[in-house]
């Protein structure tokens, strides 16, 4: 399905360099590799070109790998609009929370709170991702009745049942109890569908309020992860959200110079 062979050398490198200098060649090397494996890490050292060899492995992998999406921290956004212009000349877009949208635009970026048609890449930084679990929804059912927290906390099946249990040992109020109860039924009445659901763990994820499968609709073939070590926590929000994304999208690109923080365990989510 991919190359195994180099494609990409000093004379077609996917973007031109400054005037007078050239590609080195370990930025080939990590950018060919990039290329033939089109869901892995580049654990290069900070300083040596991350950004820009993901962006030659978009540039050399044509409309297999676009549009992209780039999750970063916030502090990094502006940088990738930099390097895309510079080496790429695609347009880019920033996703954002409401609270940063003037901010942005008035820095001359183009910032949306939802992705717009118009643009090559689309940039996103990581507190935008959220996770709705069991959790979630026993929370909202023990605050008031919720349809929506009831639907899917029935979808959850047989797993959230010690929980709903739990959360009725801890209340005391007759209506909270009812509303959890009634979910808890709900369970049970799905008989064997429900012990089924032990096998894969039901979350809804989102996208600055977005769900996902909504977001994932703008077609997306490519998600860089930059700082990519954000997503070690597969019990977060975050790192739930980031592991559901990836499933979502036919190539990801992982960057980071620190992908085992403290612990080898926390390279797994990623």
């Amino acid at each position: 399905q991919y190359p195994v062979a180099p494609i990409v050398s000093a004379a077609n490198y996917p973007f031109p360099s400054p005037p007078g200098q050239h590609p080195y060649e370990s930025q080939i090397t990590t950018t060919n590799f990039l290329v033939t494996h089109p869901r892995c890490f580049c654990l290069s050292d900070m300083g040596v070109g991350k950004t820009a060899q993901a962006l030659g492995f978009l540039m050399a992998r044509g409309a297999e790998a676009l549009p992209p999406v780039v999750l970063c921290p916030a502090t990094v956004r502006g940088n990738w609009v930099a390097e895309t212009a510079k080496f790429t000349g695609m347009k880019c877009q920033i996703v954002t929370a409401k609270s940063s949208l003037k901010g942005l635009r008035k820095a001359g970026f183009a910032a949306f709170e939802r992705p717009e048609p118009g643009y090559d890449l689309t940039i996103l930084n990581y507190d935008l991702l959220s996770t709705e679990t069991a959790q979630t929804w026993i929370r909202m059912l023990v605050k008031g009745e919720s349809a929506y927290a009831h639907e899917h906390l029935v979808l959850c099946g047989e797993p959230a049942v010690k929980l709903i249990l739990k959360a009725m040992t801890k209340n005391t109020s007759i209506d909270v109890r009812n509303r959890l109860e009634k979910a808890r039924r709900a369970i049970a009445d799905l008989g064997k569908a429900a012990r089924g659901m032990r096998e894969k763990r039901y979350f809804r994820s989102f996208v600055n309020g977005m769900p996902l499968a909504d977001f994932l609709q703008a077609g997306y073939k490519t998600l860089i992860e930059d700082e990519a070590h954000y997503l070690k926590d597969p019990k977060s929000q975050r790192g739930m959200a980031g592991k559901a994304m990836s499933d979502g999208v036919a190539n990801v690109i992982g960057l980071t110079g620190t992908p085992i923080l403290n612990r080898p365990m926390e390279v797994w989510n990623l």
